[in-house]
């Protein structure tokens, strides 16, 4: 889709759906190989290739033999756990390596550093985070080229969602499997879910719904919401459904979660994953068994998946191999329910207007507050305006996403030792960059570099008002 511009004349930018090219035909010694800036290797523990990101994984074999028994060795050195460490990082000469070990499976990202003289945003790791704003400046280096670098905390959410995907795929049995023997070739299992793994990557890096652990919601009033829940509920009342959701590949609209069940924020994003990469699932009503970690890690589950109209699609999720014709029987008697009742004008309604303008009350000058999302606590969702969940992000919205990571990770560090309240501000030669965090909600902000230190304070203030307006409009709450 292309951009559209709103009346604030705010660009708004539309989903656009990542290309995915694995160059099966590259070698390692190659040059194109090595003109990448970003490799994806995953191994097992003893060293056999599972995925390459560029290039055909037999190939790669050697290769990845070598890298693993060097990484085994540094491993066992600086960690305690190898079977669930954190992620680590070396730097060697112009790459940056990062590696997560997860039970008997090693994920590793090597990233190319930026020349000498290159015109890197290094978002944040050039600032002062500090709990009490100051005007101390520190600039970053200018030019018409701006390249944003990924921080430490972004690939290593990466990292850790892509080993949620891998075990979506194959269930925890492969890490089972290679714990009784570590010569057992996982690729067998693998499939051709290459497109899958590589829509993972991306969104990994570039989506704060992986970034923060959760989901946006398509704003909706919150009576049209309820009828949805109440049409959800109704329809699945005498199946072996366990949860309905009405969604999109970028938005939660609704879910209908059945009492003793939780749905897993991580499952909620496999399944757009999954939205996201087959298109083909348009085309017809669809029956996937599918591993969700959430629910277990040990088997499958099946999910239903029928587009109503558009974008709309309606997702239920069974416990039963045999329920599918009760699913096609509820999905009838919803999408009735939502087209009676003028709901799915209304969704539709909404879809067009996103993403929506940032402008948060009438008479506040736009420019001032530049960008922001709001996480509710609670519940895991977030609400963001002027840039959509997923797909390819402009440069702007990269280099915002990056310094909300560094605050988001000192943040999560200082967490256990708050009590109340929690602010952190930095500021360089172009803004303002923050983070708040109360009980209720996690406040990451964007603002214009000109302003007081005193309006700082207003404008978090506008914010906090603003969503405790806007909250049963831009999330998803509880029904009885």
């Amino acid at each position: 889709m292309e951009n559209q511009t709103n009346n604030q004349g705010i660009q708004k930018e539309k989903y656009k759906p990542f290309s995915i090219n694995k160059h099966n035909n590259y070698q390692i010694t190659s040059p194109e190989y090595n003109k990448h800036k970003r490799h994806v290797y995953i191994m097992t523990k003893a060293g056999r290739p599972v995925y390459v990101r560029y290039g055909d994984e037999i190939e790669s074999s050697s290769f990845i033999a070598t890298m693993g028994a060097i990484f085994e060795k540094f491993h066992i050195y600086f960690s305690s756990d190898k079977s669930n460490s954190k992620w680590q990082k070396m730097i060697i000469k112009n790459k940056e390596i990062h590696f997560l070990y997860r039970k008997q499976l090693v994920y590793i990202c090597v990233t190319a550093l930026p020349q000498k003289g290159s015109n890197l945003l290094e978002n944040n790791s050039n600032k002062t985070a500090y709990q009490q704003v100051n005007a101390s400046t520190l600039f970053k280096p200018q030019g018409e080229q701006q390249i944003v670098q990924y921080t430490d905390f972004q690939i290593g959410k990466m990292l850790d969602f892509l080993n949620i995907q891998m075990i979506s795929i194959m269930t925890d049995a492969v890490n089972q499997k290679l714990e009784q023997r570590s010569n057992y070739d996982p690729l067998q299992n693998l499939g051709d879910r290459n497109q899958l793994i590589g829509i993972s990557i991306k969104n990994g890096l570039n989506s704060p719904s992986i970034l923060f652990s959760s989901y946006m919601a398509l704003p909706l009033q919150s009576a049209h919401r309820k009828l949805i829940h109440s049409a959800l509920g109704e329809g699945v009342k005498e199946t072996g459904v366990v949860v309905a959701c009405l969604m999109t590949p970028n938005y939660i609209i609704d879910l209908f979660i059945q009492k003793g069940y939780d749905f897993n924020v991580h499952d909620i994003l496999l399944i757009q994953n999954l939205l996201q990469q087959m298109n083909s699932l348009r085309n017809s009503e669809n029956w996937i068994p599918l591993c969700l970690p959430g629910f277990s890690c040990e088997g499958f589950i099946y999910l239903y998946v029928s587009y109503i109209q558009g974008d709309v699609a309606l997702v239920m999720i069974s416990t039963q191999n045999e329920d599918f014709f009760k699913c096609k029987d509820a999905s009838s008697q919803i999408s009735q329910k939502l087209i009676q009742q003028n709901i799915l004008q209304n969704i539709f309604q909404s879809i067009s207007q996103m993403p929506y303008s940032h402008k948060i009350q009438s008479n506040q000058n736009s420019s001032i507050i530049k960008h922001f999302i709001i996480i509710q606590q609670e519940s895991n969702q977030y609400t963001q305006p002027s840039f959509v969940p997923f797909g390819k992000q402009p440069t702007l919205f990269k280099h915002y996403l990056s310094s909300y990571s560094n605050l988001y990770a000192k943040f999560i560090a200082a967490e256990k030792n708050l009590k109340n309240e929690y602010l952190s501000v930095s500021r360089d030669q172009q803004e303002y960059t923050g983070i708040y965090s109360n009980s209720d909600y996690i406040i990451l902000f964007t603002l214009d570099k000109f302003i007081s230190i005193p309006e700082i304070n207003s404008q978090l203030n506008l914010l906090i008002k603003w969503i405790k307006v806007e909250e049963q409009v831009k999330f998803i709450t509880k029904f009885s």
